[in-house]
Formats: structure tokens, sequence, C-alpha cells
């Protein structure tokens, strides 16, 4: 087999109603992943009696951390300092994030320096 036992499927819902997730929820999809904020919010309020696990996987505005920040399980592509610092300030508990790196430091191409 290709793939190990142990993986995670993540359900991008960006097109997806909340009646959409809780079909697929039935049938043992569990984490979904949003690229906006308001849609985030919206469907994480609706669905808040559902044991799921949220996935932010846009682009996340420094100024948007605070919104988001204590509502998901995890943070995809954090590509810049100023968004781990909002985390830092307004995280009640502690995040599981991916930080995006620029390793060649080409300032067309996102992603924090090392």
């Amino acid at each position: 087999m290709f793939f190990d036992k142990n993986y995670t499927t993540i359900c991008a819902s960006k097109y997806f109603g909340e009646d959409d997730i809780r079909r697929l929820h039935e049938k043992g999809i569990f984490h979904f992943g949003e690229n906006k904020v308001q849609d985030f919010i919206k469907k994480f309020e609706g669905l808040r009696d559902l044991n799921l696990t949220w996935h932010f996987i846009g682009h996340l505005q420094s100024n948007k951390v605070k919104d988001i920040v204590d509502k998901v399980d995890y943070i995809h592509t954090i590509d810049r300092m100023s968004v781990v610092k909002e985390i830092e300030k307004h995280a009640k508990h502690k995040i599981k994030c991916f930080i995006q790196l620029n390793l060649t430091r080409e300032p067309q191409k996102s992603g924090v320096y090392l």
C-alpha cells in the first residue's frame, strides 16, 4: 500500500454547506478545512454540535487571527512572523500550526525566512 494506515483526510469545505458537512461527518469525515475567515466562523457556529476538527487552510491576515484562533485546531500556511505574534497574543490554548518557509529568500515567494 502506498499510504501508511495512519493518515488523516482533510475535506476542504469551501463550497459545502452545513448539510453537506453533516452528511460527510455521518460517513466518517471529521477533519474539515476552510480558507475564508467569514465562512469558517459561520460553519463553526452552525456545526458546534458535531465533533469536528477544523483546519484553517487559507492565507491568514494578521488582523483576522483573533477571530479564529480559539476555534480552529490547526492553522496551515503561516507565512509571516506577524501572524505568529498575533497567535501568541490571542490564543488561549496551544494551536497546531504549519509554517511556510521561504528558503531561497525570493521576494516574490511567500514564507518565513530562516
